[in-house]
């Protein structure tokens, strides 16, 4: 049987993950199970190794091991390097799910009066600040150097074709908060157009319990660290986001077995 371990936010806590899937493939193999790791998103920025957690979950991927969705860091980091090398992504095509130019600008009161230009200024500074420089540094990029941010083809890719929400029989998983009428729009997202856009902000960044359960399954969220997983059985939405990069905890949940593993996180600098 597979088990489905829904890890919080890692932030680049490769050494902190290790841990975690060692503990988790024993918990599951005590049961007579086979782990499957899935990421709740935000791979990337603040801590020491981003690269090496895109490159551990891309390779686990390819193995049937790991699953990932789409979170904000991700977001923000493939928008603000289309941004600065929009050539890298010639191969395969920038995420559905990365809002740029004129429409980026229009989804924030704060950039109506933003040049593109300005616009994409500011978003690299945002990104930057909220953890970016660490990442481009596990991959040996100056981050002074928007032009020169070249990041390993392969590992652009998969992050491109990362999906917003993962599903099984016993949970579904978005990076953030969602409600019911959003789960619907990103089943069948149908064209880019304005509710959507609404949409997948809320589902990168929404920090509000829905009102009631979004789905009959249990909802799964990383985003908002926390000090412990927490589950709010009336809304059936469970939080697993464990703050690993402030140096308290990297936890997993698993639907099958309702069992929650953590290991001890590391501490990255506070971006």
């Amino acid at each position: 049987m597979r088990h489905h371990w829904f890890i919080g936010d890692i932030h680049g806590c490769l050494d902190a993950l290790r841990r975690l899937e060692d503990r988790l493939r024993r918990a599951s193999e005590a049961e007579g199970g086979e782990a499957h790791f899935v990421s709740v998103g935000d791979l990337v920025d603040r801590g020491p190794d981003s690269a090496g957690v895109v490159a551990w979950f891309r390779r686990g991927a390819a193995a049937g091991t790991h699953s990932a969705i789409l979170g904000n860091h991700e977001e923000m980091m493939l928008r603000c390097v289309h941004a600065a090398v929009p050539a890298a992504f010639d191969g395969f095509g920038l995420s559905r799910w990365v809002v740029t130019g004129d429409l980026y600008r229009e989804a924030s009161t704060r950039r109506v009066w933003l040049t593109d230009g300005e616009a994409s200024v500011l978003s690299r500074l945002m990104w930057l600040s909220q953890g970016g420089t660490p990442t481009l540094a596990s991959w040996g990029v100056d981050a002074h150097d928007p032009p020169r941010w070249r990041i390993p083809e392969d590992d652009l890719a998969w992050l491109c074709s990362l999906p917003l929400v993962f599903e099984c029989d016993g949970a579904v998983a978005t990076h953030a908060l969602v409600d019911a009428d959003d789960l619907a729009r990103l089943r069948d997202p149908g064209t880019m157009d304005g509710v959507l856009r609404d949409t997948i902000s809320r589902t990168l960044w929404r920090r509000s319990l829905p009102k009631s359960a979004p789905d009959p399954r249990v909802h799964v969220s990383g985003h908002t660290p926390l000090k412990r997983v927490r589950r709010y059985d009336s809304r059936r939405v469970m939080r697993v986001d464990t703050g690993c990069y402030l140096g308290r905890r990297l936890s997993a949940w698993c639907p099958e077995l309702d069992r929650v593993v953590s290991v001890e996180g590391q501490l990255a600098l506070p971006c």
